[in-house]
């Protein structure tokens, strides 16, 4: 797969996402590696997309699985297993943009009052495997939460 630089970072789009609880369909753009490779996901309803970035010197493998969900169907709780946000933003239009960090992955919440996407991204070092990729990708996954639109 071909790299793409961090500074290169632009909106992809992915059109027609089947919303998983209902028969909405969504067309989601978010802020990604130009050069992806879109792979199936685990069900028909996740989109999923790899890319290699050159950031600093260093490649990074990083893949975004995602998923459009209800608010009919949410609950308070649902987040409540990765604990406090380490970005939490409300825009104007009221869409809400959270980001939790796992040990593996980031989780990204974006939500309205009709609609949940629902993400979770990972980065791997390709250059050295001892180093925290999470934590040096942090405000990439930030500006991704701050793009996403559906």
């Amino acid at each position: 797969m071909s790299e793409s630089d961090r500074e290169s970072v632009a909106t992809i789009s992915f059109e027609n996402v089947p919303n998983a609880q209902t028969d909405d369909v969504h067309n989601v753009s978010l802020l990604w590696a130009p050069v992806y490779v879109q792979i199936p996901g685990m069900t028909t309803m996740q989109r999923c997309a790899d890319s290699v970035l050159n950031a600093n010197g260093k490649k990074y493998y990083m893949s975004i699985s995602f998923s459009m969900l209800s608010q009919n169907y949410a609950s308070a709780f649902d987040y409540i297993e990765y604990g406090e946000p380490v970005f939490d933003v409300t825009d104007e239009s009221g869409l809400r943009r959270r980001v939790y960090v796992t040990d593996y992955v980031y989780v990204v919440v974006c939500e309205t009052n009709l609609h949940i996407f629902k993400a979770m991204i990972s980065f791997k070092d390709m250059t050295d495997s001892s180093e925290n990729a999470l934590s040096v990708m942090q405000d990439l996954v930030f500006e991704i939460a701050e793009y996403v639109q559906f």
